[in-house]
């Protein structure tokens, strides 16, 4: 009963270890520009772009849409939604979105949209648009009434000046050039700028000019998130002149710093993780860090679930692609799951105990019974039971009895043994057998014959051997011996 309690606990533990299937979530497109100008003098001027998002999965998603830039307004969807906009995406539905941006003021901040999808999991995207801004003022009057004057009939070309916002920037970030650009002619000029540059951007502009107008022209530039750590150069054209500038990019890892990196292993398994990451750049940052987990990962319960785990050298990694927003502080943690190991622990032993107490250990029952006494004839019927329990065969049997003088064997009831000796004071019975399978049993029977059996006077009879090999081993197992005694 014992033994069946302890195969029961055994199952039981086994069905209660579980596993978990991971799905993926939903979707975001790439923006893509109807209208990537902002002109601050036109109060309804404002940069149009279009995105979808798909979700491909069985769930339902709640969304939310907010901006990033303080120094931005964007309207969605028709200008029905100002700033912030909430929706639900369904199983296998694709929805579409138009946003209309526009900055509070001038500032070198471009517009970004944080996009917050939420399930069972959450799922963040960040969304960046660089649009061109400028803004277009007159001159004062006098200087026009001074300038005509003097050039009624003439033509000036288009004049100019730019700088750029830095001329060290990191991956990610956007470089902005400042063209100031003054129309002295009381006819509109054309402005052509052409950019190119030997990390990847290139753009073109064409811009009517009004008469006498002094137009501010911001135009961003972003540096890719890949773009490797050197120097490059920028070449501007505006009309037919063109400018060589030499910028430097830095790494983005420097703005990447590390607060708390905490991890502790038990018996070479990660067991406590606390690992703080701030982004201190002014953008958004896809940031990979590997942490070694041991050579195995079922005892570790982590917070936020690895992007993938590898195996490398002997040991497990789990690898992070974190989306780090800007300023924003990321905690990943682990801890050890001691349930799990205690419950595999107690599983092993388990199983360990049930390996040695049913396979290597033998199970074999012997005993030697008198079974009848007959008073009158001095009679005394024995019996010999093997009964093997064991997993296995016992093999190579011999089964030794003794027989102490003046007794001597009147009868064999079931078997003769396979020898007798004799000795001065006893008789020695064998009995052999090449094996015993699981679950049989040998029985074998004879009668004494006792020559007196007196009132009140013990007469012994001795226990039996039994020899036998089990796998690899020889065993030998003793009955109990048995007391005759007649009494009134």
């Amino acid at each position: 009963m014992f033994r069946r309690k302890i195969i029961i606990s055994f199952i039981a533990i086994v069905l209660s270890l579980s596993y978990t299937i991971y799905s993926s979530g939903p979707l975001v497109s790439i923006p893509v520009a109807e209208n990537n100008y902002v002109n601050l003098s036109d109060p309804d001027s404002m940069a149009i772009y279009n995105f979808y998002i798909y979700n491909p999965t069985t769930e339902n998603y709640s969304l939310q849409i907010s901006i990033l830039s303080p120094s931005w307004i964007a309207y969605i969807n028709n200008y029905s939604h100002l700033n912030l906009y909430y929706d639900t995406i369904a199983p296998g539905g694709t929805k579409e979105f138009k946003v209309y941006l526009r900055p509070v003021s001038k500032t070198l901040k471009i517009p970004e949209l944080l996009i917050v999808l939420k399930n069972k999991e959450t799922y963040k995207y960040v969304l960046s648009f660089n649009p061109l801004v400028y803004q277009q003022t007159s001159y004062n009057e006098t200087i026009i009434q001074n300038i005509s004057s003097v050039v009624e009939n003439i033509t000036f070309p288009l004049l100019y000046s730019f700088y750029l916002s830095e001329y060290k920037i990191y991956p990610g970030e956007i470089l902005y050039i400042f063209l100031l650009v003054n129309n002295p002619n009381n006819v509109s000029k054309e402005l052509y700028i052409n950019i190119s540059t030997d990390f990847g951007y290139s753009e073109t502009y064409f811009q009517d000019i009004p008469p006498l107008t002094n137009l501010n022209i911001q135009i961003p530039i972003p540096i890719s998130i890949n773009t490797k750590e050197g120097t490059y150069y920028l070449n501007l054209t505006i009309n037919n002149v063109t400018y060589n500038e030499k910028i430097e990019v830095l790494s983005y890892l420097n703005n990447i710093k590390i607060l708390e990196n905490k991890t502790s292993y038990f018996l070479g398994i990660l067991s406590k993780m606390n690992i703080k990451i701030i982004n201190e750049n002014e953008f958004a940052v896809l940031y990979n860090i590997s942490v070694k987990v041991g050579p195995t990962t079922l005892f570790t319960i982590f917070n936020i679930r690895p992007n993938n785990i590898i195996y490398r050298d002997g040991n497990y990694y789990a690898i992070y692609e974190l989306n780090l927003i800007p300023k924003e502080t990321y905690i990943l943690k682990a801890d050890f799951n001691y349930l799990l190991f205690i419950s595999l622990l107690v599983l092993i032993i388990l199983a360990v105990y049930i390996f040695v107490f049913y396979v290597l250990i033998p199970n074999v029952e012997v005993s030697k019974e008198i079974i009848r006494v007959d008073l009158k004839e001095n009679k005394v019927s024995i019996s010999i039971k093997v009964k093997n329990k064991s997993l296995f065969d016992i093999k190579d049997i011999k089964i030794t009895d003794y027989v102490p003088k003046p007794m001597k064997v009147e009868n064999y009831l079931i078997v003769e043994p396979s020898s007798i000796y004799k000795s001065p004071d006893k008789y020695i019975l064998n009995w052999k057998y090449d094996k015993l399978g699981r679950g049989e049993e040998i029985v074998i029977s004879y009668e004494l014959n006792i020559e007196k059996l007196e009132l009140d006077k013990p007469i012994e009879i001795p226990r039996a051997s039994i020899t036998y090999k089990y796998l690899y081993k020889t065993e030998t197992k003793y009955t109990s011996a048995n007391i005759i005694k007649v009494v009134k």
